[in-house]
């Protein structure tokens, strides 16, 4: 038993170790794509049917608003790290699904939310995050 959690702990620090070696920009552009990768792609599928709909055309005109920034999260070297982190994602409340929604469309609606991406487009930008 006390091997077992030795063996645990061993490779919880492992991964800690990978993860804190990663630069600051590096760290970034994962946070970037995680978040990015799942509402563009997870939630798509894990929000109910009654607001499937709408949500998708969100992501829609979000996709068409920032093709270049969509370009970089989907060819970035952490998508793998993404789509791992989001595998076994469960379905979200209606709720949940018209809040992403909604902060979709105040980055494609409004002045702050334009000035958000193209900060976030800098930030996928710097170095090379493609590999």
């Amino acid at each position: 038993m006390k091997s077992s959690i030795l063996a645990f702990i061993a490779l919880f620090l492992c991964f800690e170790v990978v993860a804190s070696d990663l630069s600051s920009v590096d760290r970034k552009q994962r946070k970037l794509v995680s978040r990015f990768y799942e509402i563009l792609e997870m939630l798509p599928i894990r929000c109910p049917l009654e607001a499937r709909k709408e949500f998708i055309s969100s992501v829609e005109r979000f996709e068409r608003g920032f093709p270049e920034f969509n370009s970089l999260i989907k060819k970035s070297r952490f998508r793998a790290y993404a789509v791992d982190k989001f595998s076994n994602s469960t379905p979200i409340k209606e709720e949940t699904c018209l809040y992403y929604k909604e902060a979709l469309d105040w980055h494609i609606d409004t002045e702050k939310g334009k000035s958000s991406m193209v900060k976030n487009l800098q930030t996928m930008s710097t170095g090379a995050n493609n590999t």
